[in-house]
Formats: C-alpha cells, sequence, structure tokens
C-alpha cells in the first residue's frame, strides 16, 4: 500500500480497488487477507469496495486456500463483510443502454446498427461502448458515402471477422452460403462451418444480421471483408480460381 495522509476531520474513508479479479492469483490473495487485518483495527474508519467478477475471484481465491473441502460462498465471506451481486440485465435495459450510449457519445448510429450490435454482444454489455469505438474507426476507413450507407453491414462483417472468422471466411469463398440457410438453425444438411454449427451465439447472430448480409452486393461484402476496391473485387474466389487453373466447368 502506498501511504496516504488522511485529513483528521474527516468522518469516513472509502477505498475503491477495481480490477482486482484481473490480477495473479497471489495478488489477489494478499491483497485480500492484507485488507482484512488492515480492517481489524478499530481505529480506523475505513470501507473498502470492490468491483470483482464474483466466479473469477472464486477461482483466485480457491488456488492458494488450503481447505479444499470449504464451500466457496463460505470462504468469500472470510474476507467481505456485505456482498451486493449486480441482477441480470434484460435484453430491453441493453437496447435502452446502447440508445443513451448513442446519444450522449454523439455517435449518430442509426436505429438498425444499434440493435444488431446490441444483440450481438447480449451477453457482453461492457463491450458495447468499446463495439461502438471501433465502427467509428472501422467508418473511416471507406468514403463517407459508402459508410452512411453501408453502416449496418459494416459492423455485420465486423463481429464477422472478430467472432465468427469461420463464417467470413466463407462468405468470401462464395457469399451464396448466406442464402442457403434463410432461417439459420441448426442442420447438418448446411453450407454452415463445421465449427460454427453448434455454436447458437452464432446461430443467434445470423438470425439477427441475415437481411443486412443477405441485401449486401458480392463487392460491399468484399472490400468491408478484405479492404480490397480492386476491379475485381467483385468475382468470389471460386470463380477467381477457375478462372486461373481454366476450370470451364466450374465456370459456366
Amino acid at each position: 500500500f502506498t501511504e496516504v495522509k488522511v485529513p483528521l476531520e474527516l468522518d469516513k474513508l472509502v477505498v475503491v480497488i477495481d480490477s482486482l479479479d484481473r490480477c495473479e492469483s497471489g495478488v489477489v490473495y494478499s491483497m485480500l487477507t492484507d485488507i482484512k487485518t488492515f480492517l481489524g483495527g478499530e481505529k480506523y474508519d475505513v470501507v473498502f469496495v470492490i468491483p470483482v467478477d464474483h466466479e473469477a475471484l472464486k477461482k483466485h481465491l480457491f488456488a492458494k486456500q488450503e481447505d479444499e473441502s470449504l464451500d466457496a460462498e463460505e470462504f468469500l465471506r472470510k474476507f467481505f463483510n456485505v456482498v451486493i451481486r449486480i441482477k441480470k440485465h434484460r435484453s430491453d435495459d441493453l437496447s435502452h443502454y446502447i440508445h443513451e450510449l448513442n446519444r450522449d457519445q454523439k455517435l449518430e448510429f442509426n436505429p438498425n446498427t444499434l440493435a444488431l450490435v446490441a444483440k450481438a454482444y447480449a451477453e457482453n454489455p461492457r463491450r458495447l461502448l468499446q463495439m461502438l469505438n471501433n465502427l467509428t474507426v472501422e467508418q473511416s476507413l471507406y468514403t463517407e458515402e459508402f459508410a452512411k450507407e453501408n453502416e449496418t453491414l459494416i459492423a455485420a462483417c465486423m463481429v464477422l471477422r472478430e467472432h465468427y472468422p469461420e463464417m467470413a471466411e466463407a462468405i468470401l469463398k462464395n457469399d451464396t452460403i448466406l442464402y442457403e440457410d434463410s432461417n439459420y438453425e441448426k442442420s447438418d444438411n448446411n453450407s454452415i462451418p463445421a465449427e460454427l454449427k453448434d455454436n447458437d451465439g452464432f446461430y443467434r447472430f445470423m438470425r439477427a444480421a441475415k437481411h443486412t448480409l443477405q441485401s449486401a452486393t458480392t463487392e460491399s461484402l468484399r472490400l468491408i471483408l478484405t479492404n480490397s476496391d480492386k476491379a475485381v473485387a467483385n468475382l468470389s474466389d471460386v470463380l477467381r480460381e477457375a478462372l486461373n487453373s481454366f476450370d470451364a466447368t466450374t465456370i459456366i
């Protein structure tokens, strides 16, 4: 701890320690035991507030505690006098939150883009602001007209590139894959990449993004997924390879 001079007239000192669950297990354990020891002195009127990922913290502590039979929750109660758990958010809360971000940050994204981003990060609200910031930077890679016209498509492709690169690669090879399963339900009879066939999050996202993706031109998809603006950018990889190898059957 760094020495801090506290005014004598101060009634109570509140210390907030953030991101503790991101530290190494030894650091987490030592920090909590030091705090507990410090609080043992009655002359101090100090409150420590520690926002953490509950499950991550339990893993850290159990890496150090010796009694393997000790219940995880009971072990946590050794350190914390009061625990306030953040309740699970609802989908409409998340939608309201992303519209607030859009308004407060003056980002000016359209409702379709916001709805798609909210759906993509429904399980990770912390990523919403980062995604909107990334989207702002991504738009600067294109002409103003293209970025405005294809805003939602750019967002959809960003999600594919980051979370479902197998699907992004499959679209580049042959974008007709976007139309082969219009409902995007789990099935062994579609062309969805094998790595994604059991990924529920992928299917949820594709159902939300299918209209945007299916309405896009091949040229727009390739430009966003590869940053290629060459004259032949609208040729699929399958056709390109067939041309290079003189494969007349595939070309026809």
